[in-house]
């Protein structure tokens, strides 16, 4: 009876589990729609790392981080604790 009850709870949680891979995955637009100071993601990712036109995005003025970089291939852009970073896109300029 015990195998049995030890068992039963495996099968039923190794379901619970397999439900829950799931629960957090959102679709590729959901994603690009995701909104960030009521600025779409899309919009975000479609300036790669230009400052002007996330300038244009942003209602405030981001400052380029001093750490960036060598190669040109990180950009991160920070205002008053709020980070955006951009890589593996930019390449080397």
């Amino acid at each position: 009876m015990k195998n049995i009850i030890i068992t039963l709870s495996i099968i039923l949680l190794s379901n619970y589990v397999q439900c829950q891979v799931n629960s957090n995955i959102i679709s590729k637009d959901e994603f690009n729609n995701i909104e960030i100071n009521n600025v779409k993601l899309k919009d975000i990712k479609a300036t790669n790392a230009d400052k002007d036109q996330l300038d244009n995005l942003f209602t405030y003025d981001l400052q380029r981080s001093s750490n960036i970089d060598p190669d040109g291939e990180f950009y991160n852009y920070d205002f008053n604790g709020f980070s955006i970073g951009f890589s593996g896109i930019m390449g080397t300029f």
